[in-house]
């Protein structure tokens, strides 16, 4: 990790609160263009209100080390994929898992990243044996989202953006999201009229 990058990372673990159930708590409140980004979810927040250079260094700074990633993923495929499951293991190694870790820079796509941090996010949910793991599943849910503020889903849909959605919405039925509901509400009818598109 670089200096910039361990400064980063430094910044954004200090922007996150202690574990709360209170209405509006989650990771990385404090920062400016996540809670944007958590307000206008599911839809993308305008690019314009966001520092996409900084916001993307914080994406690609907050990616676990590749050892704790894989274990995150047998996480998932473990005690998650039973509840919803709309990518096959082989396929996320092969088309999110490596992409993401191999071409972590400028060529990363951020669709692909997007997926790995709300296959994350439901196995953090999962995980009642860490701690933090409640924290850490609203973390890579706000991380995913805010992938989906970088590349539009609307302008640039695809079947990985059905699958990130799909996803979103196992997740917020199963959070403890006081707005969970309202928001897979919102984000069932986004992800139909993608799917049909």
């Amino acid at each position: 990790m670089t200096g910039d990058e361990a400064d980063i990372t430094a910044q954004t673990m200090s922007c996150i609160p202690p574990v709360s159930l209170q209405e509006d708590a989650h990771p990385l409140k404090e920062a400016h263009d996540f809670s944007l980004i958590n307000a206008n979810f599911p839809f993308p927040t305008d690019e314009k209100a966001l520092d996409i250079p900084r916001l993307s260094s914080i994406l690609l700074a907050e990616l676990p080390p590749k050892e704790e990633a894989s274990r995150i993923i047998d996480i998932y495929y473990q005690r998650s994929s039973w509840e919803l499951c709309p990518v096959l293991r082989e396929r996320l190694i092969k088309e999110f898992y490596i992409p993401c870790y191999e071409s972590r820079g400028s060529s990363i796509s951020y669709h692909k990243l997007a997926l790995l941090y709300i296959v994350f996010a439901m196995a953090m949910l999962n995980n009642p044996e860490l701690p933090s793991s409640g924290s850490l599943a609203r973390k890579y849910c706000t991380l995913s989202r805010a992938c989906l503020s970088i590349d539009n889903p609307l302008i640039n849909a695809n079947a990985t953006v059905v699958d990130i959605f799909l996803l979103h919405i196992a997740y917020g039925f199963s959070s403890d999201d006081p707005n969970g509901y309202a928001i897979c509400e919102a984000t069932v009818g986004v992800t139909m009229k993608l799917a049909y598109s």
